[in-house]
């Protein structure tokens, strides 16, 4: 899986989650041009009408609101006057949330025949119904801008009018310590822990399923916030890294004991790895190598452990 993929996904969510998600090329930093390429050609992102304010080219100090001058446009900027504009400044995309909907029903393994259905205005929709055995169906809702707490009374009422008691899945797009109805027994997953993006549509992570249907008291608790795509992903300090299959499984590991230690020996077992020690996964690349050197402690007996958050 390359690079883009989960910062295609991670993009996405941040504007969704976003009180203004829309985005033009020109607004994208450099590494988050391929994930915008990527989204729209899949057709997460679709295009808006929308004729919004741009930074002037040339003072880059104040907002300039563009018009059409022939086939070319324009902006009057206080300090420079008019400018030239850039048509891609204005070439302006909003996520698709019915795509989005739709991906997520069909990585569900829903019914194709089901539709979702609106809850809250913009903010909260149910995904479908998804079959559990063969009497209980289990029900998935999306949530956006959990963060905004002008929304919380509209969402707390339709998740009681529609969610039966530990019956329901919220995936949603704010940081899972920021949901903000935790005194509920609904689980609630970050769109990005859930699924992975992979050739433009989304691949669902089974094992997290998996821990998402369980009852809370039965679950290990390896979900985290720093690691990403089932702990292919780290982003530490704001800063991301990228990982091995093999790496990833001693993160699970290592991460799963709750800051507890671990011998060695037990850790590379798990990993089905020749190495030696944990060190020696991650040697061979400067990059991974910083980041195990941040997350990882240990002592002179070969016990290893998660450094504190």
């Amino acid at each position: 899986m390359s690079a883009v993929a989960p910062r295609a996904l991670r993009l996405l969510a941040r504007l969704l989650e976003a009180p203004i998600g829309r985005m033009a090329q020109a607004w994208v930093e450099d590494d988050d041009q391929a994930a915008l390429k990527a989204l729209v050609d899949a057709g997460a992102m679709k295009s808006c009408a929308d004729v919004v304010p741009v930074m002037c080219p040339g003072c880059e100090r104040h907002e300039v609101a563009p018009q059409k001058e022939g086939k070319s446009l324009r902006a009057l900027c206080p300090e420079c006057g008019y400018v030239p504009i850039a048509n891609d400044s204005i070439q302006v995309a909003v996520p698709n949330v019915e795509w989005l909907l739709m991906r997520m029903r069909q990585a569900l393994g829903m019914d194709a025949r089901q539709d979702s259905q609106l809850l809250v205005e913009n903010v909260l929709w149910k995904i479908g119904d998804r079959p559990e055995g063969k009497t209980r169906r289990r029900r998935f809702l999306f949530a956006r801008r959990l963060t905004d707490a002008t929304t919380h009374k509209a969402i707390l009422a339709a998740l009681g009018d529609r969610v039966e008691r530990d019956n329901g899945i919220i995936v949603g797009t704010a940081p899972a310590q920021h949901y903000p109805f935790s005194h509920l027994s609904l689980t609630y997953v970050h769109i990005t822990e859930l699924f992975r993006w992979r050739a433009g549509k989304l691949e669902l992570d089974d094992e997290l399923l998996a821990w998402c249907l369980k009852p809370a008291h039965l679950r290990s608790h390896l979900r985290s916030a720093i690691f990403d795509e089932a702990f292919r992903t780290a982003i530490i300090d704001g800063e991301e890294f990228h990982f091995s299959a093999t790496q990833a499984q001693f993160w699970v590991q290592l991460h799963g004991l709750g800051g507890a230690k671990a011998h060695k020996s037990t850790l590379m077992a798990y990993t089905k790895s020749d190495q030696v020690g944990p060190r020696e996964l991650f040697r061979h690349n400067a990059e991974q190598m910083r980041a195990y050197e941040r997350l990882v402690e240990h002592d002179d007996e070969g016990f290893y452990w998660m450094k504190p958050a």
